[in-house]
């Protein structure tokens, strides 16, 4: 047996520990010999990588022509670390290499004039275990779970310089608890260039999964690209839809440097239309959403923010048309800002248009500025102005807060001009229709499993004509006393000078309107002037389960992004 016994070189770099040659047997040019390392070694830096109490059996042919010594693995060769570490990640498990005998030269050592080591020239395949990695949190690194993987690597160790040459991964599946993702089919090629680590890298991901109980993403393939100079790395990422046409990039320095690094985000515009691109490619989630026409672009920059991670990003959606719960959406358009990724919050005097929402009845010219905020972490939509054509007039919104956690909200809705024709044919009352314009307040109280109106009032802007259908008069007015037949002749042809309406709505049951009437009809008693005080049921469920459906998108897809 022969011993070699290691020390490090200057700066740390190097072999600790000490080998073992048994079973030499051949001459001076060709020779078999064991190479056993059973806890002798206790350490091997270099490049970055930090191997701990390594243990090898090696079982070698070596040929000497020479200057030059080839060494060829003649049966199966295991190599085994008890630690390990290196590009920002610790081996959890022990790392076990095994090499087949393949007759291919394992290395090539050339000798100087003085017989010293000058250079190695190595060719290695091996086949490493299953291993758990653990990442770094502060350069965000995860934790990451690798199945048997193949490698192979071919380089050169020049004495004074170390290690250089690329090494290849292949047939990889790694899974990542948190988030949880499984990645498929990784071959990834890393060249060194010196000893200072320089180099390069490039990764091709198959497919990456969402592991989640409820898939955020669909399925997606991956490419990485970076390159590493006097220990900085700049990286290019790029990830691609399964029919290789919507594409994310990322690019930007690694690990990050304090508050100053960023890593910029990119998705070109992605242009959404029937029967094409659709947002559900990307998100399942979405899947309820169907795109008729239009695009959608962003970018973002990501970079460390005191102990933790967050950036900003530009979202611009142009002329999105769409359908979702039964509403048909036209020309979405908005260029949003985000200040924080996390949680999500905008500047304030965010804005977005819709041209037209077909609800129960179509809303029209939609212009809201609102801010997203993060009020000591429940998120909420403070809505500084909305505004929106409705039934020939218009509605308002102002100074509202929608807290975004499911909890209710009070929106104070201030209408102006609606046609009376058109808000009775809303509101189901069948029996009545008329002219005129009326205005006020109606206060709704939303919460995802209800809507309530509190107190909703609306008056006439002046006179006007209502008339009742005399068909339906009978049961309309039975409750009205023994006038009845008086009743129905004014309200044929009804001239208004005073309309109010007051709306009540329950978390349950019909809304609750009661109608009060001051006006003649010039027909009955030479024009003699009636007041009226009617209670109707009106049944606007349908109008109620939209309002009811777009306020729980708004909290179940703004509210879990916190």
């Amino acid at each position: 047996d022969l011993r070699l016994s290691f020390v490090e070189a200057q700066g740390g770099r190097g072999a600790r520990g000490t080998i073992v040659l048994s079973d030499v047997a051949g001459d001076a040019d060709t020779l078999s010999v064991d190479v056993l390392v059973d806890g002798g070694l206790q350490r091997f830096d270099s490049n970055g990588v930090a191997l701990r109490n390594i243990t090898a059996h090696l079982p070698l042919s070596v040929r000497r022509n020479g200057a030059v010594v080839t060494m060829a693995v003649a049966g199966e060769a295991r190599i085994a670390a008890a630690r390990a570490s290196g590009a920002g990640v610790t081996a959890r498990d022990p790392v076990r290499v095994t090499l087949p005998a393949t007759g291919t030269p394992l290395a090539t050592l050339t000798l100087d004039d003085a017989g010293e080591l000058a250079a190695v020239d190595q060719v290695v395949t091996a086949t490493m275990t299953p291993i758990r990695l653990r990442g770094d949190s502060v350069s965000g690194i995860p934790d990451i779970e690798l199945s048997e993987t193949r490698l192979t690597y071919i380089g050169r160790y020049d004495a004074p310089d170390g290690f250089s040459g690329h090494a290849n991964l292949a047939n990889s599946l790694a899974r990542i608890d948190t988030p949880p993702l499984a990645l498929e089919r990784i071959e990834a090629e890393i060249a060194i260039d010196d000893i200072a680590g320089n180099g390069t890298l490039n990764v091709e991901i198959g497919r990456l999964l969402d592991k989640a109980e409820t898939e955020r993403f669909a399925p997606i393939s991956g490419a990485l690209k970076a390159t590493q100079k006097e220990g900085k790395a700049r990286f290019v990422a790029t990830l691609r839809d399964t029919t290789q046409t919507i594409r994310v990039t990322a690019s930007g320095p690694w690990p990050l440097d304090g508050q100053r690094d960023e890593i910029f985000v990119d998705i070109p515009p992605i242009a959404f239309e029937t029967g094409g691109k659709q947002p559900a490619m990307l998100f399942p989630v979405l899947s309820a959403l169907a795109v008729a026409k239009g695009s959608v672009f962003a970018n973002a920059r990501i970079g460390k923010r005191g102990d933790g991670w967050g950036g900003t990003a530009d979202v611009t959606i142009d002329g999105l048309s769409f359908t979702v719960a039964g509403a048909e959406v036209a020309n979405l358009a908005t260029t949003l800002r985000l200040d924080s990724l996390g949680p999500l919050t905008t500047p304030p005097a965010q804005n977005v248009t819709v041209e037209r929402i077909d609800l129960v009845t179509p809303i029209e010219k939609i212009d809201i500025d609102y801010a997203l905020v993060d009020d000591r972490g429940t998120p909420r939509l403070d809505i500084a102005a909305a505004h929106a054509a409705v039934l020939g007039g218009a509605v308002t919104i102002a100074d509202a807060v929608l807290p975004l956690d499911g909890s209710p909200v009070e929106l104070p809705i201030a209408v102006s001009g609606l046609d009376v024709a058109s808000l009775l044919n809303l509101l189901g009352v069948e029996e009545l229709t008329g002219s005129g314009a009326l205005s006020g307040r109606i206060p709704l109280v939303l919460s995802p499993e209800a809507a309530e109106i509190r107190g909703g009032r609306l008056a006439a802007d002046g006179p006007g004509v209502l008339r009742l259908d005399a068909k339906s008069a009978a049961d309309f007015l039975a409750a009205q006393g023994p006038s009845v037949d008086l009743a129905i002749r004014a309200l044929e042809d009804f001239r208004y000078s005073e309309l109010t309406i007051d709306i009540e709505r329950e978390a349950a049951g019909d809304a609750r309107l009661s109608l009060s009437l001051l006006g003649h009809n010039p027909a009955v008693l030479d024009g003699h002037p009636f007041r009226f005080n009617i209670n109707l049921k009106s049944n606007v469920d349908e109008l109620i389960a939209a309002l009811l459906q777009g306020y729980r998108i708004a909290t179940d897809r703004v509210g879990a992004r916190q």
